[in-house]
């Protein structure tokens, strides 16, 4: 679970592969804890190239009064990003799109895009990665 904090809200970020009934459990703690920590809006964003993981993932969650939907990125919202030029523009949204096609053939070439990105950046962008 990652956590981006932005001057008003924050996004928790999670990788899916696949489901586990245990897991809506944690992300109401999670949210709730940033939520309550930070003092601003919270989202649960997760991040799945499986279908089936996806629908599930997009709940709804019920716990008593509160009801969590999260925001669920697929295949479907990010092209495979294979040119390092391309890559270089946008090293977080080249990273999301090697999450969400991990379990395809592309994967490859997404991963040497990035790699070549990443070579071109500063040392404290590249270990940020």
């Amino acid at each position: 679970m990652a956590s981006l904090l932005h001057e008003t809200l924050v996004e928790l970020l999670e990788v899916q592969l696949s489901k586990d009934e245990n897991k809506p459990f944690s992300w109401l703690l999670y949210h709730a804890g940033q939520h309550y920590r930070l003092r601003v809006p919270s989202y649960l964003v997760v991040v799945t190239s499986d279908p089936a993981v996806a629908a599930w993932a997009a709940g709804p969650f019920s716990s008593g009064m509160v009801t969590m939907r999260p925001l669920v990125i697929t295949p479907a919202h990010f092209p495979p990003i294979t040119d390092p030029e391309e890559a270089k523009r946008s090293l977080a949204r080249t990273f999301l799109s090697g999450l969400v096609h991990a379990s395809e053939p592309v994967a490859a070439d997404i991963g040497m895009a990035l790699a070549a990105a990443l070579d071109a950046s500063a040392d404290d962008v590249g270990l940020y990665y």
